[in-house]
């Protein structure tokens, strides 16, 4: 258990997946605010007939574009022209499992026995992040506390009923989310261990 400025964060394990518990007061009510077109279409050289909706989440942390999932297979991201966006980042996103990308497919999907079945993928999203030194993240389970309540509410989602969504890197992975109604956005992964240790704290 953490405690951050918006509240408490947990983490349990179901026996499949670790899953976060993320305060739902740092979505910023979910609500989506606007934001000019033109800068995020050409940043991610989209084709502008395949935005369907687009704007800002998180009170502005993150634009995004909603595209057609072709629309979405076919981007091919400036992340010069991300970086000098006034978001932490820009999220392309699209209903569906979108896996083939221009020039890839994730290797989440191209490599995984257990790979979830297409019609199992509520949405697919690619995170790019420069400004923070990340030209695109592999996957990103901070942002699923705005997309969630964002995709629940488009696909007529009862509350609590988890989504699941292929972030679509070269790597990618798979994200579960929901939001059961307790004031959190709990948002599950599977994980693997990279080191271990311990870190010393001084009494306070």
């Amino acid at each position: 258990c953490l405690q951050s400025k918006y509240g408490e964060v947990t983490l349990t394990h179901d026996g499949e997946m670790f899953e976060v518990a993320f305060p739902a007061a740092c979505s910023g009510s979910a609500v989506v605010e606007p934001a000019p077109l033109a800068p995020l279409v050409q940043a991610l050289n989209a084709d502008e007939g395949a935005v369907l909706s687009h704007g800002s989440l998180l009170g502005g942390a993150f634009l995004f574009v909603e595209l057609t999932p072709a629309g979405l297979a076919e981007i091919r991201p400036n992340t010069d022209l991300i970086r000098e966006l006034p978001a932490h980042s820009l999220i392309a996103m699209a209903e569906g499992m979108v896996s083939q990308q221009c020039g890839y497919v994730p290797d989440c999907v191209a490599n995984a026995g257990a790979t979830p079945q297409q019609q199992d993928v509520d949405f697919t999203v690619r995170n790019f992040v420069p400004k923070f030194g990340i030209d695109e993240d592999i996957a990103t389970g901070s942002i699923q506390v705005g997309l969630n309540p964002f995709w629940s509410a488009k696909l007529g989602r009862a509350e609590g009923e988890p989504l699941l969504c292929l972030q679509a890197s070269r790597r990618g992975g798979f994200v579960r989310s929901r939001s059961p109604g307790d004031g959190f956005v709990h948002v599950a992964g599977h994980t693997a261990l990279s080191f271990s240790g311990q870190m010393p704290f001084s009494a306070v």
